[in-house]
């Protein structure tokens, strides 16, 4: 059932990705281990839109900076696809 509820979300994610880098964007080829920042080759404002539209979607809001605003440059590594459905609750339900 979990298997099946994140299976769920990756592809909820990759059509995320679609509305916000295009119809054009190759989206077959993302796995959890997907990097957003160094795979996707996401921009700061794209990444951004990432961030809010997830927040839009499901009423989530992710924390990735540290209390002063800025990002370890560490984290940047840990920033997966998979990091991205852990932080969702397995019993979130697509909003929209």
């Amino acid at each position: 059932m979990v298997e099946q509820i994140k299976e769920r979300m990756l592809h909820d994610l990759k059509e995320l990705f679609i509305e916000i880098l295009g119809e054009d964007f190759d989206h077959e080829d993302i796995t959890p281990e997907t990097s957003l920042i160094y795979d996707l080759g996401l921009e700061s404002l794209e990444f951004i839109a990432v961030l809010d539209a997830i927040h839009q979607r499901y009423g989530v809001l992710l924390q990735i900076a540290q209390e002063d605003g800025e990002v370890d440059s560490r984290f940047l590594d840990k920033l997966t696809v998979g990091f991205l459905i852990e932080q969702l609750p397995l019993t979130l339900k697509k909003t929209s």
